[in-house]
């Protein structure tokens, strides 16, 4: 590179030499001059750029962003395949979670969110919303659909009733509306394995 194009940048007023081209952008076709790390620094900063980062993060970068991505798609495309069980059944979400930044700030201030974890919300009939969503683990998660049949209330009754040996099974099939083959999975903690001990 030649060292008789040089050009001192306005902000930092560092000189630096620069190739040929570079020197007449910069002073004849309307370039600003400006070195690489202030010209960045200067974009970083902008009003514009500020609204796609989050926590100094671009927000296509943030590790939930694919989180808010497929959420918008399944209440708002009815390509997706499961559109039918969110927005074709009325599920939508709030107007603040419409923007990508404003939904991963409230990821950010859920603090660290425990690898695996899923957005899930509280009520499966109701919105995406702060007040109807939350991270759980794979298991919760599943628990909550509405193809599931069982509570864990009566997760617990159906093993205490077991433990008490006055455990029916063809009854327990009718009352709880399950299989045979779930019911055996309940008792022999092979699925609700998150329900505690404790709790029975």
């Amino acid at each position: 590179m030649s060292s008789e194009f040089k050009i001192t940048c306005p902000v930092c007023k560092v000189e630096r030499s620069t190739s040929k081209a570079n020197y007449v952008f910069h002073t004849k076709k309307g370039g600003t001059g400006k070195c690489k790390s202030c010209y960045l620094t200067e974009r970083n900063n902008s009003e514009q750029n500020k609204r796609n980062f989050v926590n100094g993060k671009p927000v296509k970068k943030h590790p939930y962003y694919h989180v808010w991505r497929n959420m918008i798609r399944r209440c708002y495309d009815p390509k997706i395949h499961n559109y039918k069980n969110y927005g074709g059944r009325g599920i939508a979400i709030c107007d603040e979670w419409k923007s990508s930044k404003l939904f991963l700030q409230w990821v950010d201030s859920n603090g660290e969110i425990p690898a695996g974890y899923e957005l899930d919300r509280r009520n499966n009939n109701g919105n995406y919303e702060p007040s109807n969503c939350r991270f759980v683990p794979p298991a919760v998660n599943s628990q909550n659909r509405r193809s599931t049949k069982l509570t864990p209330d009566q997760v617990v009754e159906i093993r205490r009733l077991n433990a008490r040996g006055e455990l029916l099974m063809d009854e327990a099939v009718k009352k709880y509306s399950v299989t045979h083959k779930t019911l055996l999975a309940v008792i022999q903690k092979r699925t609700w394995k998150n329900i505690k001990e404790s709790c029975q």
